[in-house]
């Protein structure tokens, strides 16, 4: 299987052959003749083969077994841009010849067919309506078959693209020769482009006696499972393999020999005649009154022109994109997706990490047993910050030099910058004042939430013990009572004294219930039933409510609790590791007082309130 030399292999060919003259500091534009000999033996190759048409296929066939089986293949956007370390010169021109250098936007699963007119034929004067026809003519296809079908252009590199959903359609484009416009006959030379999620590698050393039938079945199989076809460069040693993906693997096993694999990057096109970059000299679409030179980029020059080159790219003493410019190959695709994944990653670390500086640099604190302010004096600079203190700068800007405050003093007034024992004897302070010792930020921001947890401690304990005297003032409220109801006297008779009959046996009791519940109504029954159930029932849910509300101020005063200990034993340990030196020759005046641990104001005595 044969595959055209494309357009983004045509430096490394010619540099693989050696057929190129070598620039020196005088440039002769006799070597034209050469190079343009090489130049239609490449046209002729191209015409004869059809490109990446059967990796394509492949491709795309793998694609719809993989939606099939597991849904939409994830692809990769194309992109463009270019980096490295480069002057703004080059910088400008390779950024301008890549994004004019792109195939524009076309659905990706179709197979793309490049399409290069020779004769001089410019595409920006081509009535596109009619090269459609006359191509899909030229490759007996019919109106209905080349309805899907999408044709643009690429003015920059002066080719057809052709866009086709159909395998058969590609292949009858890449078999094309030539069409006929009216009466003119435009030649062509068409290929068929590899697919946007593939890259590809560089392999060298290989026999030159291999042929790419035999490289492919050497290196297309199961020991290389991303591999999806070879083309060799010219007569050379030299190796292209298309991987599946973004990723070039840094081995090919080639008939069980391991190669090292390398990342193919495309060079920068050049066209001999016209000197422009962005296109080559068998598409070139100016004349010959519209040529300059490569190297000096004088209008028409004559057979003996003879100039210092200088390079476009770099600005070196060569002629323009030469095999001395160590400037002339783009950054691969690959490799600027990676670049701008690292910077978006490394911006997402850097704002996180500030997220959370400022969420500890605004907590509120007040420390009891110091007598300075309670702000947090850190601030972070964007400007020019000279002073060496506790602030963060983020360099010099070029239009903004103020620097934000992350804290909030108590008062509306100015921020103070918390100041330890040792600022304070550098700056002269009197003997007779006390400097207390520094305290690490870790320590304050412990002593911080220690005392905000006791608060929140304090507060819930008040909480629950309201609670529960309210839940036995509604338990005992709620308490059933005994429902005295009176015995109905029996009207008339006379007013007689009677004596005290003996108690009442239980046969006895039992006849009068059933006389007394003979006279009640029994609907008056039925009524008291339904209160009573009414009241059970309110019962029950105010006891079920009270109960949860309970439940949860428990889990939380418990949950300060171990947040507590764990405080504390922290604050044991930065207590222990802290180590206290005095140095009597830079502070001669500083006198440093211990804090006394039974002191009320110090942290031991606040943690074990």
């Amino acid at each position: 299987m044969q595959f055209a030399v494309r357009d983004d292999a045509v430096r490394e060919s010619i540099e693989a052959s050696g057929e190129t003259p070598s620039a020196s500091t005088r440039f002769s534009g006799s070597a034209t003749a050469s190079r343009r000999r090489l130049t239609r033996r490449r046209a002729r190759e191209e015409a004869e083969c059809a490109g990446w048409i059967e990796v394509a296929s492949k491709k795309k066939k793998l694609a719809e077994r993989a939606d099939c089986n597991a849904g939409n293949a994830p692809t990769t956007a194309t992109g463009s841009g270019n980096g490295g370390s480069r002057t703004a010169a080059s910088q400008n021109v390779l950024r301008r010849v890549v994004k004019a250098s792109r195939i524009p936007n076309l659905p990706r699963d179709h197979f793309k067919t490049i399409i290069r007119p020779r004769g001089g034929m410019d595409v920006k004067k081509t009535d596109l309506l009619i090269f459609k026809r006359s191509l899909a003519k030229a490759a007996s296809l019919t109106a209905e078959q080349v309805f899907d079908d999408t044709l643009c252009t690429n003015p920059f590199q002066n080719i057809f693209v052709v866009a086709t959903p159909f395998e058969a359609n590609a292949r009858a484009y890449a078999r094309v020769q030539e069409i006929s416009m009216g009466k003119t006959v435009i030649g062509l030379a068409a290929y068929v482009a590899a697919s946007d999620d593939t890259c590809k590698g560089v392999v060298r050393g290989i026999n030159v006696d291999l042929s790419d039938a035999e490289l492919t079945e050497m290196i297309v199989n199961r020991r290389n499972p991303d591999a999806l076809g070879v083309r060799r460069i010219k007569k050379t040693p030299t190796v292209i393999v298309l991987f599946d993906g973004q990723k070039v693997p840094q081995h090919v096993l080639c008939d069980g020999v391991r190669y090292p694999c390398s990342l193919y990057r495309r060079q920068v096109d050049v066209c001999y005649a016209c000197g422009d970059l962005g296109h080559r000299s068998d598409v070139c679409p100016k004349g010959d009154d519209q040529k300059k030179c490569r190297g000096c980029g004088v209008q028409s020059p004559s057979p003996d022109h003879q100039c210092d080159p200088t390079c476009a790219i770099c600005g070196g003493a060569h002629p323009t994109a030469d095999r001395k410019c160590k400037k002339r190959f783009q950054v691969p695709y690959i490799v600027r997706q990676r670049r701008r994944r690292r910077r978006r990653r490394a911006r997402r670390g850097s704002d996180a990490a500030g997220g959370e500086e400022a969420m500890a640099e605004e907590e509120p604190f007040s420390s009891p047993h110091r007598g300075i302010s309670a702000s947090r004096g850190r601030s972070r600079s964007r400007g020019r910050s000279g002073s060496k203190s506790r602030s963060r700068s983020r360099g010099r800007d070029k239009g903004s030099s103020r620097s934000r405050s992350r804290g909030r003093s108590g008062s509306k007034g100015r921020v103070q910058k918390q100041m330890s024992w040792a600022d304070k004897a550098r700056m002269n302070i009197p003997s007779g004042q006390e400097v207390t010792q520094g305290i690490l930020p870790e320590q304050k921001r412990e002593q911080s939430e220690i005392l905000m947890l006791k608060k929140e401690n304090a507060e819930l304990k008040e909480a629950l013990r309201t609670l529960r005297s309210e839940f036995e003032l509604f338990r005992n409220s709620r308490e059933p009572r005994a429902v005295v109801t009176p015995i109905p006297v029996q009207a008339g008779g006379s007013n007689k004294r009677k004596a005290v009959s003996p108690p009442a046996t239980v046969e006895s009791e039992a006849t009068q219930s059933d006389e007394f519940s003979a006279q009640v109504p029994e609907q008056n029954v039925i009524a008291s039933l339904a209160a009573i159930e009414e009241s059970l029932k309110q019962m029950r849910e105010a006891l079920a409510i009270d109960s949860s509300t309970i439940e949860r101020m428990d889990g939380s005063v418990s949950h300060l609790a171990r947040r507590v200990g764990i405080l504390e034993s922290k604050m044991k340990i930065i207590d222990s590791s802290k180590f206290q030196t005095t140095n009597t020759g830079t502070i001669p005046k500083a006198k440093i007082v211990q804090q006394d641990s039974d002191a009320p104001n110090s942290p031991q005595a606040m943690l074990l309130q």
